[in-house]
């Protein structure tokens, strides 16, 4: 999964990392089997190709067929940061049509996804930086809840299709020399950046064709890094949603609790790790 940076590039740069995890064959895609004019498909964002794809595997795998969710009220909910791929189209790619704007506008994310299936939830994208696909979890479950969609559609993507933002990435943050993620480890030496698209079918229990797990969901949003540069600081949420879920919720197994979120604590700090299940 791992696999050398530089190969596919041809670009050498001193503060690009040696490796990167990537998703496989992310250049191909059925263009007519997902309803999308052909030119649209060159010029789309790669992730919302990819999306396409999760997308069709989530209900597969949910035991359902794509046609049983055609005028249901499903909704989508995808969350995603930055894109390398817009970039590309923009300012590199010899494109002479205006399918670049429909094909790599973040909000079509979702929105591409509701028109290929036919449903009529909400269906939206959200940006909250590397917690947009918890978000949209949070957000899709919220609306579940409060019986605005009958099952919900949550996605999120990161792909890595340029070497400046690594490079970028690595002048921000710590990352890793030898490309080796040791997290929580004395021998930590930085991060290691990695692709991935996935999608999840949320439905309510009576609904369910296949195993269930139940699922709520609760994170901070902190970030505090400290890197050579000067130091980038962001406010404290003066919201406490973790405690909310606790006293809505008794049992830690009926909450998915994130706190690392966007933090890097340091490793003589843990005195303990336990998993709750």
């Amino acid at each position: 999964m791992v696999k050398v940076s530089h190969k596919e590039w041809r670009y050498k740069h001193p503060e690009l990392p040696p490796y990167l995890g990537r998703i496989c064959e992310p250049e191909t895609f059925d263009a007519q089997f997902f309803r999308m004019h052909h030119r649209l498909a060159v010029a789309a964002d790669t992730i919302a190709r990819k999306l396409l794809e999760q997308t069709y595997q989530a209900i597969y795998d949910a035991g359902l067929n794509v046609e049983h969710l055609r005028g249901k009220k499903v909704g989508v909910f995808v969350g995603t940061c930055f894109s390398d791929n817009e970039k590309a189209v923009f300012y590199e790619m010899a494109i002479k049509h205006g399918f670049g704007i429909v094909g790599c506008n973040r909000a079509m994310f979702a929105n591409r996804l509701s028109y290929w299936l036919n449903v009529n939830g909400p269906s939206y994208t959200v940006d909250t930086a590397c917690g947009s696909s918890m978000t949209a979890l949070e957000h899709a479950l919220r609306a579940i809840h409060d019986g605005r969609c009958e099952a919900a559609l949550v996605g999120g993507g990161s792909l890595s299709l340029h070497p400046q933002p690594l490079i970028l990435h690595g002048r921000t943050l710590r990352m890793s020399p030898d490309s080796k993620t040791r997290s929580l480890d004395e021998n930590a030496n930085g991060c290691v950046r990695s692709e991935g698209v996935c999608v999840v079918l949320l439905q309510k229990a009576a609904d369910a064709k296949r195993p269930l797990v139940p699922l709520n969901t609760a994170f901070n949003t902190r970030l505090l890094v400290n890197t050579t540069s000067p130091p980038i600081r962001h406010a404290v949420c003066p919201v406490r949603p973790v405690d909310d879920a606790f006293k809505q919720r008794k049992k830690w197994s009926e909450v998915l609790f994130q706190n690392l979120h966007g933090r890097t604590p340091s490793h003589s700090r843990v005195k303990c790790v336990t998993s709750h299940v």
